[in-house]
């Protein structure tokens, strides 16, 4: 009813004959990396406080990133209200966690630790 290729439903089949169809959503979010990698750039997710990010924060950080990565990032901005102030930028497995909550909690652990 689909129309999905003959290669899509053989791949479907096998999964649910190996009771691997729980590893679906994995697969897929790999297949559409991978695609992204191809394309030449990175999905990312900005979470901060507030209802938007800062233009001069995303032009920073995209900078870094494509120099670090190589490849270009490209985000979408999500508001965290667990977030008290700052940013927190995941790209893949890359976590850069700029938020003032993480700094108190950096800071007393290293209170602590002394």
């Amino acid at each position: 009813k689909m129309n999905l290729s003959t290669m899509t439903k053989s791949f479907l089949l096998f999964m649910t004959q190996e009771k691997r169809i729980n590893l679906f959503p994995m697969v897929y979010k790999e297949v559409i990396v991978m695609d992204d990698h191809k394309k030449g750039f990175l999905r990312g997710t900005i979470e901060g406080a507030s209802d938007n990010v800062d233009e001069a924060f995303q032009k920073t950080i995209t900078t870094y990133l494509k120099e670090k990565l190589g490849i270009e990032p490209n985000f979408n901005f999500k508001k965290n209200n667990n977030l008290t102030a700052g940013y927190r930028v995941t790209v893949e497995d890359l976590q850069l966690d700029a938020s003032l909550d993480n700094q108190l909690n950096k800071f007393k652990e290293e209170i602590l630790n002394n």
